[in-house]
């Protein structure tokens, strides 16, 4: 169902998360990883979006706010949180569609500029520059 660049980013989203010893993967974790993603840049660089100022906000936001595993707890994992499993499942049941064979990394990103709620929503607002 996800393309191998999606499936790249989340995978890219949660080595990030468990390097870090983070007990979390959130939403911002993968709007990170999108942003190493090329389509993603392009697509965001298209709409004059700051991503060097979006990677500062992402990564200050995430590093303030996710807790961290214990170094003494080797055998706990990083876990997603239910908004980012809501994420990925909303992707997933909104291109569910005969044309679309695969999820791609620009839908996912459509996906954050269209949702209600959502930390990513924000910063994407703030670097974005609306002509």
């Amino acid at each position: 169902m996800l393309n191998k660049e999606l499936e790249a980013s989340l995978n890219g989203a949660f080595a990030r998360a468990r390097e870090k010893r983070h007990e979390f993967m959130t939403v911002e974790h993968l709007l990170m990883a999108l942003l190493e993603n090329v389509a993603a840049q392009e697509a965001l660089l298209a709409c004059r979006a700051d991503l060097d100022q979006l990677r500062r906000e992402l990564d200050s936001f995430i590093e303030q706010t996710t807790p961290l595993i214990p170094v003494d707890d080797e055998g706990r994992e990083t876990q997603p949180t239910l908004s980012f499993q809501r994420v990925l499942q909303r992707a997933v049941s909104m291109f569910n569609h005969p044309d679309v064979v695969k999820l791609r990394v620009l839908m996912f990103l459509l996906l954050f500029l269209v949702s209600k709620n959502l930390t990513p929503l924000t910063y994407l607002r703030k670097v974005i520059l609306v002509v």
